[in-house]
């Protein structure tokens, strides 16, 4: 009987594992093909000289080119509400929105398969930091050209379904406005050539910063931004499938958000890879290793490179460490700190940089233990 009983547990556990694994898409070391040469989007700037309105013109960029990455495995669905709250309960954690407005965060989890909303870029790295300590594997968020070769594999499509706009079966409109208002498995032509959904209705959080002028010089392996032109942290996705039109390549939207900001329904998906060396044989070569250190004043280097491109700043956080570098001589981490606005009021930006190791103290608490 006993036996009997352990069978059928057995069983239901190798059912489960196998239901587990088939919501990640293992991806093998591919050279990727990123960018598109025919893209192009409205960008809007100003001026500069005053009573001068802002001018608005086609601007191209996106340049195609190779690239190397190695193996990984991509989430086929984007964190949902479920996933989360199991998140929260288990940790204690408080999502900076919560932190803010002074308001449970559970209200948002009502549909547990519903895409988690509202998080900020140091909610979904604490996330993905709880889930390996408590699986033992390596999670992160994917890299922005990990993220687009799961969408597009190689294609040049404009949907995930190909190059026209049409009336979606899964919603019986041409929409898809709001993720938040669809479960994750509910839109069935929503997903890419590799597996990869909810493409569509939002963007989400990769690991790079936000520098337009970096794509098309990026490493030839494993790319990623680390030091950001404008915004912080580079967010990928079709935001608004309504506005798009069929010479703008909506898989290629590219937007900034700032590592504390919620607003904009913000979304995430994960990937599990292990040891991954990013930017390989360039000066910003580093390794993906989430920590948490102290330090009164710090100089943040622009590259892992002792030299004269510093800026030093007192800040008033810790220290939030995201990469080392292969040496592990200097962290890649942000930091807040305390300015005195144009308007006299009290500014509290976040800076990114890399630091030398040895100029701060590590702590042994995790970023979800807040």
């Amino acid at each position: 009987m006993k036996k009997s009983i352990f069978f059928i547990l057995f069983v239901i556990i190798c059912q489960f594992s196998v239901v587990a694994e088939k919501n990640f898409i293992e991806i093998p070391k591919v050279n990727a093909i990123i960018g598109n040469d025919k893209f192009k989007a409205f960008r809007r700037s100003f001026t500069g000289v005053a009573d001068e309105t802002e001018k608005e013109g086609l601007k191209y960029f996106r340049k195609e080119h190779s690239v190397v990455l190695d193996s990984y495995a991509l989430k086929k669905y984007l964190i949902t509400n479920g996933e989360f709250l199991e998140f929260l309960n288990k940790s204690k954690y408080k999502t900076s929105y919560e932190i803010s407005k002074g308001e449970d965060y559970r209200s948002f989890l009502k549909n547990k398969d519903y895409p988690v909303k509202r998080i900020t870029f140091f909610d979904a790295v604490a996330y993905c930091q709880w889930k390996s300590d408590l699986t033992g594997k390596s999670y992160r968020l994917p890299t922005s050209a990990e993220w687009e070769y799961a969408a597009l594999a190689n294609t040049k499509r404009i949907f995930p379904w190909g190059d026209k706009s049409k009336i979606l079966p899964s919603t019986k409109t041409d929409s898809i406005v709001g993720r938040e208002n669809f479960s994750v498995y509910e839109i069935q032509e929503d997903i890419s050539p590799l597996g990869m959904a909810n493409l569509m209705g939002g963007v989400e959080y990769t690991l790079d910063c936000l520098d337009e002028s970096f794509y098309e010089r990026s490493p030839a392996e494993n790319p990623i931004c680390l030091i950001p032109v404008q915004g912080t942290c580079t967010m990928r996705g079709i935001f608004d499938y309504n506005k798009l039109e069929d010479d703008i390549y909506g898989l290629y939207d590219l937007i900034g958000n700032g590592i504390d900001d919620f607003n904009g329904y913000p979304y995430f998906r994960i990937v599990e890879a292990n040891g991954t060396v990013f930017n390989k044989n360039t000066i910003d070569e580093a390794i993906y290793n989430p920590q948490i250190g102290k330090a009164e004043k710090v100089k943040l280097y622009k590259h892992p490179s002792v030299s004269d491109d510093f800026s030093e700043y007192n800040i008033i956080s810790d220290v939030y460490i995201l990469f080392e570098n292969s040496d592990k001589t200097f962290y890649r981490c942000f930091v807040q700190i305390s300015e005195i606005s144009l308007l006299g009021g009290v500014w509290k930006p976040w800076k990114t940089g890399w630091i030398e190791a040895n100029k701060i103290e590590l702590s042994s608490r995790k970023w979800y233990e807040n």
